[in-house]
């Protein structure tokens, strides 16, 4: 940026603090919203170099109580999610496992895990992956008994849905598998505790991505100015409507025929910015 300002490519120096800004907001948005977590410990796992670690927080009554890494030895030649499953039975030996758990992707045994936790913590816990949704590797915990549902950032109660870094259609078909669940309490990722209608609401509002996306898209109308132009009408009033820019970002994207989840170009952030009158992005919901 420094460089073209300094050749007076002053245009091409504000492309640059533009994209700064997005790639600073990406990386502050990896922070852990835990207030309406309650109990749940969070892991993902990377490997690189034949080495793989395993990273994990541990959020108590909505608060974060800290993060630990783990680096399983022997691990040559052996699968990520062996490894990782190997260690969750073994972590929760002695450990009493909390209401939640949350993983980075969805594992062949996750359901043998989960009923094997479920009868330690004397609950059923079912642990569902439905990604590529709001990101590429959601997971949500269904307590059938309770008929309760921690739906995660699925559900925003309140905000704007925000699939920049996930899918619309996966989000749809995720959406309709967790209302087929049947649930009489829905804990979303943001707003307060909600029912089923909720999950209506919110395929509501990406159906009408879709269906504003496709005639800008054939136009040629960037998602940028395509959202200045739209009128949302019934969802004005939500939280966060700068990440209608993203979402159209989103539903260019899989118009395209990219794969789901296929990463999006940060100027979409950028963008996003722009539309919310040059302020920094924050989430209400």
């Amino acid at each position: 940026m420094a460089e073209a300002s300094e050749a007076m490519n002053f245009e091409l120096a504000a492309v640059y603090r533009d994209r700064l800004r997005a790639l600073t907001y990406v990386q502050g948005s990896q922070v852990i919203h835990a207030e309406r977590l309650g109990d749940a410990d969070i892991f993902a796992l990377a490997c690189k170099g034949g080495t793989m670690c395993i990273q994990a927080f541990f959020i108590r009554g909505g608060q974060n109580w800290g993060h630990r890494s783990f680096f399983p030895a022997h691990t040559n030649d052996v699968p990520e999610d062996e490894v990782f499953a190997s260690f969750l039975v073994q972590f929760y030996e002695d450990v009493p496992p909390p209401r939640r758990i949350l993983l980075d992707r969805e594992l062949a045994e996750g359901a043998l895990i989960a009923e094997a936790l479920g009868e330690r913590a004397e609950r059923k816990v079912e642990l569902l992956y439905v990604g590529p949704a709001h990101t590429t590797n959601d997971v949500v915990a269904w307590l059938p008994e309770q008929q309760i549902l921690f739906a995660g950032d699925l559900v925003f109660n309140g905000g704007t849905p925000f699939v920049v870094m996930g899918s619309v259609s996966g989000s749809l078909a995720a959406l309709d598998r967790l209302k087929a669940l049947g649930p009489n309490v829905v804990v979303p990722g943001h707003g307060s505790t909600c029912g089923v209608n909720n999950l209506d609401d919110q395929i509501a509002y990406l159906r009408f991505i879709q269906e504003i996306a496709r005639p800008g898209f054939e136009a040629g109308v960037p998602p940028l100015e395509l959202a200045l132009q739209t009128d949302l009408g019934q969802f004005a009033e939500l939280h966060d409507p700068e990440r209608l820019v993203g979402n159209l970002y989103r539903a260019y994207s899989e118009l395209r025929g990219d794969p789901l989840g296929h990463p999006i170009d940060p100027q979409a952030y950028a963008d996003m910015i722009t539309y919310n009158g040059g302020q920094p992005l924050r989430c209400w919901a």
